[in-house]
């Protein structure tokens, strides 16, 4: 007997697989319908080795999710390539501004005070000029008043005498002129020192006005990679979270177990 049933084992063991108990012994009508039965069983289909229908889908969302993430990248590397482009045009448009105005107030400045000088200068000399001609004749003057008197020529020398106290006068009003024209360049000396720290401040405002914009760089480039992080951990939060159909180990051994019994119950139905 046991050496029958080791004769037999391969057989019995293809007909359990199979699945085949009653049909493949043979039956009632001998081996001919064991034969019939063994072909109908070979003729019966096979339960597919395919994968679930369910993994395309999934593996459809992970490539549109995986496209969509790297759409966003680009969109967010082009948005932050042209923030750094318009940051370093109005950076360089700012310092080529400041640049022509400074050198435009600095000519501005340097021209009006050449020009004041030189005017204030010449006033200086012609005033000078004048008050040493005045001087001189105020001598004349005085040495004809004296030989006047030494001739005993009182009218004469009364006129002289009215002659030099008007260009006394002329003088005492030129030597005014000239403290005014003194606290006039007094004046413009202040006012220039005024523009060049004026000019100071103005620089240093740009100064500030250059590190808030570098600041506002670095802030924007530091949101931009947070945001960006942000996205990529949501992302990949996503993706590892619990997906529909490759949640956990029981479940697949249940779908396992379904698609078997499904299997069966379809081989069952064809017998």
């Amino acid at each position: 007997m046991t050496r029958v049933f080791a004769e037999f084992r391969p057989a019995f063991t293809s007909i359990l697989l199979a699945g085949r108990f009653d049909l493949a012994i043979g039956g009632p009508n001998g081996p001919a319908n064991g034969r019939e039965a063994s072909a109908s069983a070979t003729r019966l289909p096979r339960p597919s080795a395919r994968p679930p229908l369910l993994l395309h889908p999934l593996l459809h969302a992970l490539l549109l999710e995986h496209l969509l993430l790297t759409l966003l990248l680009h969109n967010l590397l082009l948005a932050l390539l042209l923030q750094h482009l318009l940051l370093t045009l109005l950076l360089l448009d700012a310092l080529l501004l400041q640049h022509l105005l400074l050198t435009l107030l600095l000519l501005d400045a340097l021209l009006l005070k050449h020009l004041l000088l030189t005017l204030l200068l010449l006033g200086a000399l012609l005033l000078q000029h004048l008050l040493l001609t005045l001087l001189l004749l105020q001598l004349l003057l005085a040495l004809l008043l004296l030989a006047l008197l030494l001739l005993l020529e009182l009218e004469l020398a009364l006129l002289l005498l009215l002659g030099a106290l008007l260009l006394q006068l002329l003088l005492a009003k030129l030597l005014l002129l000239q403290l005014l024209l003194s606290l006039l360049l007094l004046l413009l000396q202040l006012l220039l020192a005024l523009l060049l720290q004026l000019l100071l401040t103005l620089l240093l405002l740009q100064l500030a006005l250059l590190l808030l914009l570098l600041l506002l760089l670095q802030l924007t480039r530091r949101l931009a990679r947070t945001d960006a992080g942000l996205r990529y951990r949501r992302a990949s939060g996503r993706r590892a979270g619990p997906t529909p159909g490759l949640t956990s180990g029981k479940t697949r051994k249940r779908r396992i177990r379904t698609t078997a019994n499904a299997g069966l119950a379809r081989l069952g139905r064809a017998a």
